[in-house]
């Protein structure tokens, strides 16, 4: 029989080697940027720490943590009718 990796659970982050997906594209992003600068060693240390620091920053919480903060904290533009401000606090006046 062929063996096969099951994950423990469905909401198992994606994953890309041994790093979570974020991570490895935050270090591909900087393998891309050093070929296409000429500055690949310079570029590849750079995002290796952004990497290792951005999995240190995310340990501890949930998944889609960043993707709230940056709801709260970043303006947003576009008029969603769905979701309410996020100053709103009362929704019946």
């Amino acid at each position: 029989m062929l063996d096969c990796r099951v994950p423990v659970s469905i909401d198992d982050p994606k994953k890309a080697l041994i790093w979570d997906l974020d991570v490895f594209l935050i270090f591909m992003s900087g393998i891309g940027i050093g070929i296409i600068s000429r500055h690949f060693i310079l570029s590849i240390a750079l995002f290796s720490f952004l990497a290792w620091r951005w999995g240190k920053l995310k340990s501890g919480k949930h998944q889609w943590y960043f993707l709230h903060i940056l709801y709260w904290y970043l303006p947003i533009q576009e008029k969603n009718k769905r979701i309410p401000d996020t100053h709103q606090r009362e929704f019946l006046k």
